[in-house]
């Protein structure tokens, strides 16, 4: 919204926007989930059909300088380019959050699946298009400038070739995407936090389902307070710390998405190696040794190979990324550890599918 408003020469803090998305962040998905659904659909529509719109116009209006192929010509080292696979993987975090959503969903076993796989198409598609109409309005031959541009590329596009109604409406949509960007995973933390104190992993607070609109409603307050507490602390650290001060809303966001998305890869990660155990001990009359073993591991291996690339040569407040993730990775590993010596029982039975939350 910073950017958008820029564009029209108003110069307004970030950090004045954000009561906004944390207060719907928290609101929708208390409310239930029916409320989310229809929040996604409707926001969902009109976001797709802005930018294949858009996109279409720029494939149609090519800068003179462009090459077809260019695009997929490689520019920048493995290192360059493993880095910004890790915020780009950023944009697909919310497909995840429907495997959260199980419970509540009527027909899970075939209905999940089908729309996280359709989800990752749909969406990758969308984005492959969009970018490479970009690129082709802009000028496959003046991509630098296309990066250092003070001016938001896509707002400039849209002005040109929409108007200035179409430029309006396009920034409207872009901020509801991050909002719901956030919702899913706001939704998807929640139930997570959720179920770990359904398990008595957690405090029972966190296990509270809403009477009334049957949402994880203790998690979800808990889920807010952690968010809170960590873009404050954020803020802070950047401020009076690091003595940022001009952009500091860009960087300290740019800062929490990179930890936001090795966070989650790190999850994957984890989940992917769960795979293999998992149907060999208890589900070993389905497992696939493609689909338990050799995808799984072939998707981590990439990944790690990808996040090690990325840490290579942070430099700045940046290079403390890997030391953060180390220490939380050092803190589950204990408190996996203490769980699994004192309370067994807990770990016994961690997982189970029990349907408190209505669909």
């Amino acid at each position: 919204m910073q950017i958008f408003l820029e564009f029209f020469g108003v110069a307004v803090r970030g950090y004045y926007f954000l009561p906004i998305p944390l207060i719907l962040i928290f609101i929708i998905p208390y409310f239930g989930i029916k409320l989310s659904s229809w929040f996604y659909v409707g926001t969902a529509a009109l976001e797709m059909g802005i930018v294949f719109v858009l996109a279409l116009l720029m494939l149609g209006h090519p800068a003179p300088s462009s090459s077809l192929l260019a695009p997929f010509t490689p520019t920048v080292g493995i290192s360059s380019f493993t880095l910004s696979v890790i915020f780009s993987l950023f944009f697909f975090t919310g497909y995840g959050s429907i495997l959260t959503l199980a419970e509540e969903t009527r027909s899970p076993k075939s209905s999940i699946p089908k729309m996280a796989v359709l989800s990752i198409l749909g969406i990758g598609a969308l984005e492959l298009l969009f970018i490479y109409a970009s690129q082709l309005n802009w000028g496959t031959s003046s991509t630098s400038s296309f990066a250092s541009s003070s001016i938001f590329p896509t707002y400039l596009a849209a002005k040109t070739l929409l108007g200035v109604a179409g430029l309006v409406t396009l920034g409207v949509v872009a901020y509801i995407s991050l909002v719901k960007g956030n919702i899913a995973i706001q939704n998807a933390a929640s139930r997570g936090l959720y179920a770990l104190g359904r398990d008595n992993i957690l405090p029972p607070i966190f296990s509270k389902v809403h009477p009334k609109y049957r949402s994880p409603s203790g998690a979800i307050i808990a889920n807010e307070l952690m968010a809170l507490v960590i873009i404050a602390a954020t803020y802070l650290t950047f401020y009076f710390g690091l003595g940022i001060h001009s952009g500091i809303t860009g960087d300290a966001a740019v800062y929490l998405i990179a930890l936001l998305t090795v966070g989650y890869l790190l999850t994957h990660v984890l989940a992917n190696v769960s795979v293999p155990f998992y149907f060999t001990r208890k589900e070993r009359r389905s497992l696939s040794i493609t689909k338990h073993y050799i995808l799984p591991l072939a998707s981590t291996a990439a990944t790690i190979f990808a996040l090690t690339l990325s840490f290579t040569g942070l430099t700045g407040y940046m290079a403390s990324l890997p030391v953060i993730v180390a220490a939380y990775l050092i803190l589950v590993l204990i408190l996996v550890l203490r769980i699994r010596f004192k309370h067994p029982d807990i770990i016994a039975k961690a997982g189970r599918v029990i349907p408190d939350l209505e669909p």
